[in-house]
């Protein structure tokens, strides 16, 4: 149930949607005007009524991504939140160039679940993330990418803590792929039986473990 506090807009979410994070513009009884963000491009957030009861406050966590629009140029810029203050219900948010800033519920917005309506225009706003979590993102993928075409997408290879290698992905491949899977693995010593093998075994568990195979 929605409760008052001292801000003018509190961050709410209606039980009736799946939108998400939203702010309460207007009360009129027994619904309400719920305004919900979606970019910084967007020229109106989209406007819902829904019924006052399936409203409930929602604190915003910690990195949760802010977006500012500063009064003197109009222009938005994006921060993290790092801490919440109950008492003057008031989030610290860190903004590029280590710059903080108190602000209320009010001075601030947090996007929804609604898709982006125009993402080019969105990512020629420059309003994405910066370089940096960008050059961290990107070279995990590759290594995730890596990954995939090392294995082949054999998922109980990517689970498994061993070191990726060609032909063990090739053999696993060709038992599974094969119509009647009856194999003796007898590669050379330390070519990698044992790890063909436990792989092999991650993708049986029905065969390995129910009670009537052998």
């Amino acid at each position: 149930m929605l409760q008052k506090g001292r801000t003018n807009h509190p961050f709410v979410e209606s039980s009736e949607n799946g939108y998400g994070i939203g702010k309460v513009i207007s009360i009129d009884g027994e619904t309400a005007i719920d305004e919900y963000y979606r970019s910084p491009v967007d020229k109106e957030p989209v406007r819902r009524q829904v019924a006052t009861h399936s409203l409930s406050r929602k604190r915003q966590h910690q990195e949760t991504r802010a977006y500012y629009r500063t009064p003197e140029t109009g222009s938005t810029e994006v921060g993290r939140v790092l801490h919440y203050q109950e008492g003057d219900e008031l989030y610290l948010v860190r903004f590029p160039n280590d710059q903080p800033r108190m602000l209320s519920s009010d001075e601030f917005e947090v996007r929804c679940r609604l898709p982006i309506s125009e993402p080019t225009d969105h990512l020629a706003s420059q309003v994405n993330e910066t370089a940096f979590w960008y050059e961290a993102r990107s070279g995990f993928m590759k290594h995730l990418l890596e990954q995939h075409c090392k294995s082949g997408c054999l998922s109980a290879l990517l689970s498994s803590s061993i070191e990726i290698v060609a032909h063990l992905a090739s053999v696993v491949r060709r038992v599974l792929m094969a119509p009647f899977q009856r194999y003796l693995l007898a590669d050379e010593v330390g070519l990698g039986k044992m790890i063909e093998a436990g792989v092999l075994y991650c993708f049986f568990p029905a065969c390995v473990h129910g009670a009537d195979s052998r």
